[in-house]
């Protein structure tokens, strides 16, 4: 967190405007100095007011053929793609479709947990549900979309009682990305394509997988290829899933996108293109506090630096090699995106 905590104490410097380049001469110098090191390699844009006022790309989208980054390079979001689920749900409660206290039984009534659980309690992590990946024979063999992950949690036993705390765990998103087909009769990947990629004209964010950009042949540095360190110090890539059939895309990611991509839907999210101003307050309430690094939960989105008016709002990703960050800072004036691999921030 070194670095990323160094970041955001330069950007929330109180200087006069007329100082602002220092600052981002500051980050730009910070993160050569790193990449130097080896300790970062990625692509970093801070915006204010939605316009981009400092860019920078660090290093090589592969390393092996030296092909360097641009703004436009795809990274695998993990994590990070979850504000797309965000999205979507907040788009079908604007259209009164859903309601945030509806019961997960009325969509679903075969899972045994149904009636304890609301779609609030999945927005904000406290329904009791766990990690749907380390679930006893759970493979994505058959899995085609989020509710073909049901059957894995019919018999699921509760850590706690719903509202009772609040745990991050994965099981949570492919549950809402469930009612989302069920509502609008799309996959999750389909849904999102329709009603925001295309609206958005987002041509830099797609549903791919990692075999898809291992086999990519342009050296034009569309995609971020995952990197890791052994402890003998080499870098290696690090290849996640043995067979094609261990992937697909989910509400809980999945999700490949570039750093200007990001940006732009940022800015739809938050200027209400893409779901209303009212429902945006709504979900980046601080609904619950987890423990889990301190945050608090909103509807998806997390809630950091809460104590201060500085604080941050938005989702982080992590997975095989790549880490997402996009987050708001200053009463939500300020984003940095970024998006990078080797170290975690």
């Amino acid at each position: 967190m070194r670095l990323l905590t160094i970041i955001l104490f330069i950007l929330t410097l109180r200087i006069a405007t007329a100082q602002n380049t220092n600052r981002y001469q500051q980050i730009d110098s910070l993160l050569t100095e790193r990449y130097k090191n080896d300790q970062f390699s990625g692509v970093i844009i801070v915006a204010e007011k939605n316009q981009i006022v400092y860019s920078g790309t660090f290093g090589y989208a592969d390393i092996e053929q030296k092909t360097p980054f641009n703004i436009f390079t795809q990274f695998d979001l993990s994590s990070g793609a979850k504000l797309f689920t965000a999205a979507a749900i907040g788009q079908l409660a604007d259209k009164k479709k859903l309601k945030f206290y509806d019961k997960v039984s009325d969509y679903f009534p075969e899972l045994k947990f149904g009636k304890k659980i609301t779609i609030h309690h999945l927005f904000t992590h406290s329904s009791g549900l766990g990690d749907f990946q380390s679930k006893k024979n759970f493979t994505y063999e058959n899995v085609n979309s989020c509710i073909d992950v049901l059957p894995f949690l019919i018999d699921d036993t509760l850590k706690f009682n719903p509202g009772d705390s609040a745990l991050y765990a994965t099981s949570n998103l492919p549950i809402l990305g469930a009612i989302i087909e069920k509502i609008s009769g799309l996959t999750f990947p389909m849904y999102v394509d329709k009603h925001i990629l295309k609206s958005l004209n987002l041509k830099r964010t797609t549903f791919d997988n990692y075999f898809t950009v291992q086999s990519y042949t342009k050296n034009d540095g569309r995609y971020a290829r995952g990197y890791v360190k052994d402890k003998g110090g080499l870098i290696l890539e690090k290849k996640r899933y043995p067979s094609k059939s261990t992937f697909v895309g989910l509400s809980s990611g999945g999700m490949w996108s570039s750093a200007k991509d990001l940006l732009t839907f940022d800015n739809a999210l938050y200027s209400g293109k893409l779901i209303s101003s009212d429902m945006l307050k709504l979900m980046t309430t601080k609904h619950v506090f987890s423990e889990w690094e301190g945050t608090y939960f909103g509807y998806v989105f997390h809630i950091i630096n809460s104590d201060s008016k500085k604080e941050g709002v938005g989702h982080a990703g992590n997975s095989s090699g790549h880490h997402s960050f996009n987050f708001h800072y200053d009463n939500r004036e300020t984003t940095l995106i970024i998006l990078d691999l080797l170290v975690v921030l």
